[in-house]
């Protein structure tokens, strides 16, 4: 296989571009995410996939708890922040205000949607492993056009 080739074919696939919180023993983290996805109805279940050895892997575990939180598309400064995993402080990560869920998931007040979900169960395929979470709370202020992999120019596969 042309690695070249397959690396410009799976940059193709459009993602969206989330910000992904966790958190574990009252620490709180959140990172920007692509490769993420809902994959059932009943019950609604939605999967990430986090870097193995990573951060935010760590904090990640069958019981616990993710946020999602969608971005718009002129949004993309916000995406890039979390890049760089910034540390909270006084409810911000960076100058990214947030609120914490029941469960104390970090949710960005300037998202325009969100979910909170609890891990059920997890797979390791490679380099990556995939969390499913069933959906257990969720909020929304906007319905505007997503940030996307496409639309910003943003690249995380090949």
């Amino acid at each position: 296989m042309d690695e070249a080739i397959k690396k410009k074919v799976l940059q193709l696939f459009p993602s969206p571009i989330f910000i992904v919180g966790c958190g574990k023993d009252g620490v709180v983290h959140a990172f920007s995410g692509s490769w993420l996805g809902q994959c059932s109805f009943k019950p609604p279940v939605v999967w990430i996939a986090v870097r193995n050895d990573s951060r935010p892997q760590s904090m990640l575990e069958v019981g616990g708890y993710f946020s999602v939180n969608v971005l718009r598309s002129d949004q993309e400064g916000i995406a890039r922040a979390f890049f760089k995993t910034p540390e909270p402080k006084d409810g911000k990560f960076g100058s990214a205000a947030f609120h914490q869920t029941s469960h104390g998931m970090p949710v960005l007040e300037e998202a325009s949607g969100w979910v909170e979900c609890r891990i059920t169960s997890l797979v390791t395929p490679g380099d990556h492993t995939i969390y499913f979470g069933e959906v257990v709370d969720c909020g929304i202020s906007s319905d505007a056009a997503v940030l996307t992999t496409v639309s910003s120019g943003m690249k995380y596969s090949g």
